[in-house]
């Protein structure tokens, strides 16, 4: 930095010394506005100290790097969130209602809605939250709960809005995968649109349930649910067209299953 450079900005920082002291109001005012990017909510603070001393940037970024949130979502994320359920198709198939919120993911809906097909980092999703409507779970703890089978059990409620039928198995209303397992019929033979069902091999009670889009080379199909890992590895969780092997050291298919729901 040459001389004329530090004299320019000592001269700076004398005008903003002297503004401090002849209007205090106006100076806090913009530093104020200045320190709020747009778009940042205000509503909850951090408290600054812990134990008596304040964290340095890298432990406030180690404390908030968390997978899923559980804090509460700001009410532009509601109401955006709302928006997007609203537009969600009815009386069609379950896999046309999934296929939708896919589409969103892929910005179908506008840039603005991409984010809400995917879990969040501290805030809850709202749009995931409401998927456990679709369920008797009332009180999940944010979009940290497993919501595959809320998402699904979403769908299958949405795709009937219109439909009649005596056949229809309707939605499990179970937040558990495995309660689908018993959901309408077995199939050995799955369409588009039919529900594979996985079960863990450590913990057979628990699992994973989406919508059998096609088969995909030997052991490995392709299915589309939430709740699945990231494509781009940019969160803990979303709604994706996914391949994923029918048996492995992680999980195998439980069965496919099949319900007039799933046909128009």
């Amino acid at each position: 930095m040459d001389s004329h450079t530090q004299l320019s900005r000592r001269t700076t920082l004398k005008a903003g010394a002297f503004a401090a002291l002849a209007f205090p109001w106006l100076l806090d005012s913009v530093q104020i506005a200045r320190a709020v990017p747009d778009g940042v909510g205000i509503e909850a603070g951090e408290r600054l100290t812990r134990n008596g001393r304040v964290p340095t940037v890298g432990e406030f970024i180690k404390e908030y790097s968390k997978d899923t949130g559980l804090a509460k979502p700001y009410l532009q994320e509601v109401e955006k969130a709302a928006e997007i359920l609203s537009k969600a198709p009815k009386t069609t198939t379950p896999f046309e209602v999934a296929n939708y919120f896919f589409d969103v993911g892929q910005g179908r809906y506008g840039e603005d809605c991409i984010e809400y097909v995917k879990e969040w980092p501290i805030r809850a999703n709202p749009l995931i939250v409401s998927f456990f409507d679709a369920t008797t779970l009332r009180k999940p703890a944010g979009d940290t709960t497993a919501w595959c089978s809320a998402f699904v059990n979403w769908c299958i409620r949405q795709s009937i809005v219109g439909r009649k039928s005596d056949n229809f198995a309707g939605p499990t209303r179970d937040a558990a995968s495995s309660s689908f397992r018993r959901w309408g019929q077995t199939t050995t033979n799955p369409s588009v649109g039919d529900i594979a069902v996985f079960k863990l091999n450590d913990d057979p009670s628990h699992g994973h349930v989406a919508f059998y889009v096609s088969e995909a080379g030997d052991n490995s199909i392709y299915i589309l649910g939430g709740n699945q890992g990231a494509l781009a590895h940019n969160n803990n969780g979303e709604i994706n067209i996914k391949r994923v092997a029918k048996a492995n050291s992680y999980w195998s298919i439980d069965s496919y299953r099949t319900a007039p729901d799933l046909r128009l």
